[in-house]
């Protein structure tokens, strides 16, 4: 028989085995580095996302420390200002009288600067006020239907609100195109409007004393308005210093609550707000009732002497008037007062503005004279005496 080969277990050498160790490790190593390497995508977005949230911190503290700080230097600079320009025992005299002239010219700056702002709000408020009413009468001013009162029915609107409304003024050609109310004194619409509420506009409104109702009129209509720049309430009336003006609108229209009523200018005249005896007769331009005829004609005859203008307008012993009157400055107390005589039945609207000239000798109260530093005028002896009012 023949001998059969003996089995043995294969052994691999040193060498191999050697090798294979160092390929698992290093197959290992591999893996390792596929779980531990982020994706770059993600690292980027996370990199970019950190940046957004220490910039946001940054920004945060940033608000929060900033206004602090402007808001120290701003508190630093005042101190300074005033260290600057409140007078200190350090300063010398001149530096004083420097330091308050410039103390006081500030606050002037700011009391004009709170009263321009007063103004321009009451200027705003009352044009709207206005503008609404005139809108309102336009659309009836030319309807003379009359009420159940006997008044005008164009009014309704305006006395339901306002029952003090009397009339509505105009004077074509400027800007005079308002409401007329009335109170019991001459000082409630020096200082509020058409509502009724405080405005440094005021109202036009008619002498206390003077009568509306045809039964028992006034002779002398007298309606008062502020001089308000840019034409409001009566202050487009001094337009009449330039003689051109007083030709191109020498007509008022008042209609009252009762009548339509046109009256012709027949002067313009700076006077002051109270009696005047320079010339030995009592003028007032605010008269609203005579004594006879001859005391009527002789008041008309001193403000015809005191008018800017000598106008052709002839005044009969029974005609009525009309005087609007606003403040101006050339004076002390000095008014700006225009006069209108009463349009008669008989006669048109027409007036020979051509013929109209300056007065040559005006005639004005002593404070006027004593301001422009003037002798006053020397009258005939015979100058009439003082009237009774």
């Amino acid at each position: 028989m023949f001998n059969k080969k003996k089995k043995t277990m294969y052994v691999p050498d040193e060498e191999v085995m050697l090798y294979n160790k160092a390929k698992k490790e290093a197959e290992a190593k591999e893996a390792d580095k596929a779980v531990d390497v982020p994706d770059v995508t993600e690292t980027a977005e996370a990199t970019e996302t950190a940046d957004v949230v220490e910039s946001t911190e940054a920004a945060s503290k940033d608000v929060e420390i900033n206004p602090q700080k402007k808001v120290n230097k701003l508190f630093d600079k005042i101190k300074q200002f005033f260290i600057k320009v409140i007078p200190s025992k350090k300063d010398n005299t001149k530096t004083i009288i420097i330091k308050s002239v410039a103390i006081v010219a500030a606050l002037a700056i700011i009391v004009s600067g709170v009263y321009l702002v007063a103004y321009f709000v009451d200027l705003g408020q009352q044009d709207a006020k206005i503008e609404n009413i005139r809108n309102n009468y336009e659309l009836n001013k030319d309807d003379y239907t009359k009420n159940d009162n006997n008044q005008f029915s164009k009014f309704d609107f305006l006395k339901s609100q306002n029952n003090d409304v009397v009339g509505w003024i105009s004077i074509p050609g400027t800007k005079v195109d308002n409401p007329v109310y009335q109170y019991i004194d001459n000082q409630y619409y020096v200082t509020h409007d058409m509502d009724k509420k405080n405005n440094s506009y005021g109202a036009l409104f008619l002498d206390y004393r003077c009568n509306i109702n045809p039964m028992s009129l006034s002779r002398n209509q007298i309606i008062y308005g502020h001089n308000m720049r840019y034409g409001a309430m009566f202050g487009s009336l001094d337009e009449y210093r330039d003689i051109n003006n007083m030709r191109k609108n020498p007509i008022i229209s008042f209609d009252s609550l009762y009548e339509k009523r046109v009256y012709k200018i027949f002067a313009v005249m700076i006077v002051n707000d109270t009696e005047d005896t320079t010339f030995g007769y009592s003028y007032s331009a605010y008269r609203t009732k005579f004594t006879n005829d001859t005391d009527f004609m002789q008041w008309i005859k001193h403000s015809r002497e005191r008018s800017l203008y000598d106008i052709p307008v002839d005044i009969n012993a029974d005609d009525e008037i009309i005087t609007l009157s606003t403040c101006c400055y050339d004076f002390t107390n000095a008014r700006f007062v225009i006069l209108g005589r009463l349009v008669r039945q008989d006669e048109t609207q027409d007036v020979d503005t051509e013929s109209i000239t300056a007065n040559k000798d005006v005639l004005y109260s002593k404070e006027y004279y004593e301001k422009k530093k003037l002798p006053i005028p020397q009258l005939d002896s015979s100058a009439d005496t003082a009237s009774k009012k």
